[in-house]
């Protein structure tokens, strides 16, 4: 599957903006900039013209999801060369290539849609838990071949009957390290997806983890939109080839090297100045 570009109207904390993602893509920058309005909105585009894929994360209600003071609001994109939007507000409905097909969801295309945030992983029907009760399962054939081809960039040698072996020790996977859980969440649901959505992308994850799972992801067919706040997932990102957008008060600016950063990330600066104060 492939996603072009993506329009936000006055959908949670963006305004009106228009992204080009059209392959892995990085958005990092503040908290409340309109990262993961992004990424919900492709989530909500997703859940409106695929048959509900997602429900949970995506609200029945979807007004729940327009921006704070306006009456309405709007998430379009290009996906496999047609042109699809969501028009949210009193009359809720899909338009395709400019043509009103009505309320969503409708199962307009087939897709395959992943989600990995801080403490959920959810695909196709399933959902798992990965801080209270973590209950990330690794029962299936195919998801324990692909682990024992990608894995070891999360310290897994081996995958069998839903455990794994790490530093010569067969482990149960519900008693790994959370961040451990978390990267395995990413790489199956990588395998799984057409289009992979990572909130909180570093959570859990030590740096050099965080870094080697942006080469490991860039390599999968999945198209992945993730947010970051870790600058070494940034340069990593640049050097595997990801878009790479810097967002703050709604607005992506696109980053082609670390340096660009500097132009945008005032509150950065600001940071870095009180630390090296003390």
């Amino acid at each position: 599957m492939r996603i072009e570009r993506v329009c936000l109207r006055d959908f949670l904390a963006v305004g009106g903006q228009c992204v080009e993602v059209g392959g892995p893509t990085l958005l990092y920058g503040p908290n409340g900039a309109g990262k993961s309005s992004l990424i919900l909105g492709v989530a909500a585009l997703l859940y409106a013209i695929s048959g509900g894929v997602l429900r949970g994360l995506v609200p029945d209600n979807l007004a729940l999801w327009v921006r704070r003071g306006a009456e309405a609001g709007a998430v379009e994109a290009v996906v496999d060369g047609r042109r699809y939007r969501l028009e949210i507000g009193r009359d809720t409905s899909v338009w395709v290539d400019n043509e009103k097909q009505g309320y969503p969801p409708f199962k307009l295309i087939e897709a395959r849609v992943a989600y990995v945030g801080p403490c959920t992983a959810a695909w196709e029907s399933w959902r798992f838990h990965l801080c209270e009760g973590a209950d990330l399962e690794v029962e299936d054939p195919e998801d324990a071949e692909w682990l024992r081809r990608v894995g070891a960039v999360a310290g897994v040698e081996d995958v069998y009957g839903g455990r794994v072996k790490v530093g010569g020790r067969w482990i149960d996977v519900q008693t790994l390290a959370y961040g451990y859980r978390r990267a395995l969440a990413m790489l199956i649901a990588a395998r799984r997806a057409d289009v992979l959505l990572v909130e909180a992308f570093e959570a859990g994850l030590h740096y050099d983890l965080a870094v080697d799972l942006i080469q490991v992801l860039k390599e999968t067919s999945a198209l992945v939109i993730a947010e970051s706040h870790l600058m070494a997932t940034l340069k990593a990102a640049l050097d595997a080839g990801w878009r790479v957008y810097y967002v703050d008060g709604g607005v992506f600016h696109p980053i082609k090297d670390v340096f660009d950063v500097a132009k945008y990330a005032e509150r950065e600066r600001l940071a870095y100045a009180a630390i090296s104060r003390t």
